[in-house]
């Protein structure tokens, strides 16, 4: 906390750091975005590389806080979301921090493809994909694949995800057929945000075509 007071006056203090990395926390990372500089970026870089989870997400975290220097580190963005030891927390701010850091960059697609696991908590990852929007529309068939084994979650960030994409809205619309309620709400949440003539459309042929005790949430909003 003190080293984040201090800002850029404490960047004489950096090289000690550097020099002891098994001293090196979470928060102290944190606090180096606000000390800025070559040196302090430096070491951030080399926390998004270790296998403490909570390191290397505070440094993905951090990463946007060096402005433009920044950019330095997609290389390191990439091979971390390429790790196959990674996890939905680093993951999740990994991602963010290269859509922030490099917005245009020709590589974010791809790191979209293959975060979402079955075997783990990944709403971290979906929580990420709601923040980058139609940016990240490569997500898009493992979003309706985990939509497909009933996450309410996906259904909530195709929202987000994928305006504008005629399956998305077809999926979306059938999952209001759910016998789960929280699955149903949240589909009925994702087309209310992508909204649209379209959504009207699917939404008045889906009503069409179901029996009069259908589980369709607010059909008189639509």
């Amino acid at each position: 906390a003190c080293l984040a007071e201090l800002g850029p006056a404490a960047r004489e203090t950096v090289p000690a750091l550097a020099a002891s990395p098994a001293n090196l926390t979470a928060e102290l990372v944190q606090a180096l975005g606000t000390v800025g500089g070559a040196e302090a970026l430096a070491l951030v870089r080399k926390a998004l590389t270790s296998k403490d989870r909570d390191l290397a997400s505070a440094a993905a975290e951090t990463l946007p806080a060096f402005g433009a220097d920044a950019a330095q580190a997609v290389p390191d963005l990439l091979v971390r979301l390429k790790r196959e030891d990674g996890s939905p927390i680093v993951d999740a701010t990994a991602l963010v921090a290269l859509a922030r850091v490099a917005p245009d960059h020709p590589g974010l697609p791809e790191t979209q493809v293959g975060l979402l696991g079955v075997e783990y908590d990944d709403r971290p990852v979906l929580e990420a994909f709601r923040e980058l929007g139609p940016r990240a529309s490569a997500a898009v068939p493992d979003l309706l694949d985990k939509l497909d084994h009933g996450s309410a979650s996906a259904a909530l960030a195709l929202g987000d995800v994928g305006r504008g994409n005629a399956e998305v809205l077809s999926r979306l619309a059938s999952a209001l057929n759910s016998d789960r309620d929280e699955l149903r709400n949240r589909a009925t949440e994702a087309l209310c945000a992508i909204g649209g003539v379209e959504v009207r459309t699917a939404m008045t042929e889906l009503l069409e075509n179901s029996p009069r005790d259908s589980r369709l949430p607010g059909q008189a909003a639509w």
